[in-house]
C-alpha cells in the first residue's frame, strides 16, 4: 500500500478498487477465459522448475452450479478431469487482483496437481482416490484438511518464488486470502469456544478483510456447520513451511526442492505428524546418500593420485 501512496486502512484500499474498471467485469465468460490464460499459461509452463514426474491429469474450469466460496475444486477421475470451478453468481465481487492466489490454490501447483500426484503414485486405491463429501461430515471417511488444505495455501505463497504475481495489486489479492485465513482462526475459535453468534463473526471479518457481506455469511455459515475445519488451512501450511526450513537447513546446499514436493505429493493426504515423520526420514536418507557419497569422492580422488604417482615415478 505504502509503494501505491496509499493512505488508510487495508480495508479502505481494497473498497477504493471497488469502482476501477481495470479489476472488475461483469462478464462472465471474459472471467472463465482470463482464469484459463493464467492456469495454462502463466503457471503450467514454470511447473517444471519446482516439480519432477508431474502427471499428465486434464483440468477444466468452468463456472460454478452452486452458491458457494469463490472457487473449488473436483477431483479428477480415470475418466473424468479435474474441475476448478469460479463461483460467478455475482461477477462483480471477482476482482482479477484475487485471480492468480485462487488460481494456484485450486489448480496447480494446489488441489489438482496435489490429487493428480496421488491418483498416479503407487499407493491403494483407497487413498489415491479418497472419496471426499463436505456435506456428510462428520460421517464421511477422514481425508486430513490440514494436509490438502495446507499444500493449497504453501501453493499460494509458492506463487512468489515462482515469480507469478506479476504486480502490487496481484500481490494484495494474495494478502487478503492470507487474512482471511488468519482470520478464521479467530473466527472459528470465537464460534465454537468463547460462545460468539454469528453477527459478531461476521463483523469481525468484514472488518479485517476484503469480502463482502454476501461472501462473508456464507464463510460463516460454512464455519458454524463444521468446528475446526477453517483452522485446518493456516496450521497445515505452518507446518508444512516449517518443515521445508528444517529441510534446508539440514541439507544445505543439497537440498532440492523438487525432490522435497515430490516427497509430500506421491506419499498421498495423511496426517501432519505423519508427514513430519515422513520428512525427517527423508532428511535422514539424504544425509546418509551425502556421506556415503562423500566416501565414494574421497576413495575416487586416493585411487585416482595413487595413478598418477605410479605413472610419474615410471618416468623416474
Amino acid at each position: 500500500m505504502n509503494k501505491l501512496s496509499f493512505v488508510g486502512s487495508v480495508k479502505e484500499f481494497f473498497n477504493s478498487l471497488d469502482d476501477d474498471p481495470r479489476f472488475y467485469t461483469n462478464d462472465s465468460d471474459k472471467i472463465i477465459e482470463e482464469y484459463k490464460h493464467i492456469v495454462f499459461e502463466r503457471i503450467n509452463p514454470k511447473l517444471k522448475d519446482f516439480f519432477k514426474d508431474i502427471p499428465d491429469v486434464p483440468l477444466e474450469i468452468r463456472k460454478m452450479s452452486y452458491d458457494g466460496p469463490g472457487g473449488g475444486y473436483s477431483s479428477a477421475s480415470e475418466n473424468s478431469p479435474g474441475v476448478f470451478s469460479i463461483n460467478l453468481f455475482r461477477p462483480m465481487e471477482n476482482p482479477r487482483f484475487d485471480f492468480m492466489a485462487l488460481s494456484l490454490h485450486e489448480a496447480s501447483p494446489g488441489h489438482h496437481l496435489q490429487h493428480s500426484y496421488a491418483m498416479k503414485a503407487s499407493l491403494p486405491d483407497y487413498r489415491r482416490h479418497t472419496p471426499i463429501s463436505f456435506y456428510d461430515v462428520p460421517f464421511w471417511y477422514p481425508f486430513y484438511s490440514a494436509y490438502s488444505e495446507g499444500w493449497a495455501l504453501y501453493s499460494e505463497y509458492l506463487g512468489e518464488e515462482m515469480g507469478l504475481y506479476n504486480d502490487d495489486y496481484e500481490l494484495m489479492g494474495r494478502y487478503s486470502a492470507e487474512m482471511l485465513r488468519a482470520c478464521r482462526l479467530v473466527v472459528d475459535t470465537g464460534l465454537h469456544y468463547f460462545n460468539w453468534d454469528k453477527e459478531k463473526a461476521i463483523e469481525y471479518m468484514l472488518n479485517y478483510t476484503a469480502y463482502s457481506r454476501e461472501a462473508t455469511e456464507i464463510e460463516i455459515n460454512r464455519y458454524i456447520t463444521w468446528p475446526g475445519q477453517a483452522c485446518a488451512y493456516k496450521l497445515g501450511e505452518i507446518k508444512i513451511r516449517d518443515l521445508r526450513t528444517e529441510a534446508e537447513n539440514a541439507l544445505g546446499s543439497k537440498f532440492n526442492i523438487k525432490d522435497f514436493h515430490s516427497v509430500i505429493l506421491t506419499n498421498g493426504a495423511m496426517p501432519m505428524s505423519v508427514l513430519e515423520s515422513l520428512i525427517r526420514e527423508w532428511i535422514n536418507m539424504k544425509k546418509v546418500e551425502q556421506a556415503s557419497s562423500g566416501v565414494q569422492t574421497r576413495t575416487s580422488l586416493t585411487f585416482m593420485l595413487g595413478a598418477l604417482l605410479v605413472h610419474i615415478l615410471s618416468f623416474l
